[in-house]
C-alpha cells in the first residue's frame, strides 16, 4: 500500500465533474474506481464475515453488517491495507476531494448550507463519526450483506437519514459469487407530494425506477442525499456468498437535519406507519 499516493487511494480519483448526473438527484457512477492493483489487494484482504461480526453472532438472512472507521482504526482487526484505505476516506484530504468534485452538486441541493454553517464547504471542520463534534463527520465502513437463505431485498425504496449529506458505495464482488440480484436501483417519485413511512421508506407504488447500477466489482456509486435521493436494492437469490461493499458517509448535525420528510400523522397514518416499519424493517 505504501506505493500508492493519497490520491491513488481515493475512490474519487477517476471521478470527474462531467460524471455527475443531476437527475433524478445528483449522483455519479464510476466503474473501475480504484487502480487494478490496489483493488486486487483490498479484495484479497477483505474482512471476513467473522471479522466483521467479531462477536460470534450467527448472521441473519441478507442483513447488513459492517466495521465503522472508529472501530477499524482503533483496533487491529483490519489489514494494514484496509487501515490506510479507511484512514484516507475519513481525512481532510478526502473531504477536499468531495468539495472539489461534488461542491457544485451540494450547493445545488442545499444552496443555504454554507450560510447556515457560517463558512464555506472547504472550511468545514472534520471528525471521524462517533469520535468528536464537528461540522462534518465522515465514516468509511467495509461491510457485507450476509448470505441469503430466503430470497429477499436487503432494503426497499428509501432515502437516507436527513443528517446525511452524501453517501457512497464501492462494490467488492467476489469472482466466485454467481448469485443474481443485489443491484442498486435509483428511483424517482411518482407523486409531487410523497409520504414517507418507517425510518425513511416509500411504497413501491409511489416510486418508479430511473437507473440500475449492477453489483459489479470495483464499481462506485456516490450521491448527494436528500428527499429525492430514493434508492433500493434488488432481491438477491439464494447464495452463501456475502454482498461485499464499502459504505462512505458524510453527515452534518449542526442544522438539525438537512431536510424534512413528509409523513401522514393521522390516526390511520400512524397505524400504517407501524405496519410499514414491521414489514420493511424501518
Amino acid at each position: 500500500m505504501s506505493s500508492y499516493s493519497k490520491c491513488g487511494l481515493s475512490i474519487l480519483n477517476n471521478a470527474e465533474l462531467d460524471c455527475i448526473v443531476m437527475e433524478p438527484f445528483p449522483h455519479l457512477v464510476v466503474r473501475k474506481a480504484l487502480p487494478p492493483e490496489l483493488y486486487a489487494q483490498l479484495a484479497n484482504e477483505y474482512p471476513s464475515i467473522d471479522t466483521i461480526l467479531s462477536d460470534g453472532k450467527v448472521p441473519q438472512n441478507n442483513r447488513r453488517y459492517q466495521i465503522n472507521a472508529q472501530r477499524g482504526l482503533s483496533t487491529d482487526i483490519l489489514h494494514e491495507s484496509w487501515r490506510e484505505f479507511v484512514q484516507y476516506h475519513v481525512s481532510s484530504d478526502f473531504w477536499g476531494e468531495v468539495v472539489a468534485k461534488l461542491g457544485p452538486a451540494i450547493r445545488h441541493v442545499y444552496p443555504a448550507l454554507e450560510e447556515q454553517m457560517g463558512r464555506n464547504l472547504g472550511d468545514f471542520s472534520l471528525s471521524v463519526r462517533g469520535e468528536a463534534e464537528s461540522d462534518v463527520v465522515l465514516d468509511c465502513q467495509p461491510g457485507i450483506n450476509s448470505p441469503v437463505t430466503r430470497v429477499s431485498s436487503v432494503r426497499g425504496p428509501h432515502v437516507d437519514n436527513p443528517v446525511e449529506l452524501f453517501a457512497g458505495l464501492l462494490y467488492f464482488r467476489s469472482p466466485e459469487d454467481d448469485s443474481t440480484g443485489g443491484d442498486l436501483v435509483l428511483h424517482r417519485h411518482r407523486r409531487s407530494s410523497p409520504t414517507f413511512w418507517g425510518k425513511a421508506g416509500l411504497w413501491e407504488s409511489d416510486v418508479e425506477p430511473f437507473a440500475t447500477i449492477p453489483y459489479e466489482a470495483n464499481t462506485l456509486v456516490l450521491f448527494i442525499n436528500g428527499p429525492e435521493s430514493i434508492h433500493a436494492v434488488t432481491p438477491r437469490s439464494l447464495t452463501q456468498h456475502p454482498r461485499r461493499l464499502v459504505n462512505f458517509i458524510g453527515e452534518i448535525y449542526g442544522t438539525g437535519g438537512l431536510f424534512k420528510l413528509p409523513r401522514n400523522l393521522s390516526t390511520l397514518g400512524r397505524i400504517k406507519n407501524k405496519w410499514f416499519s414491521w414489514r420493511h424493517g424501518g
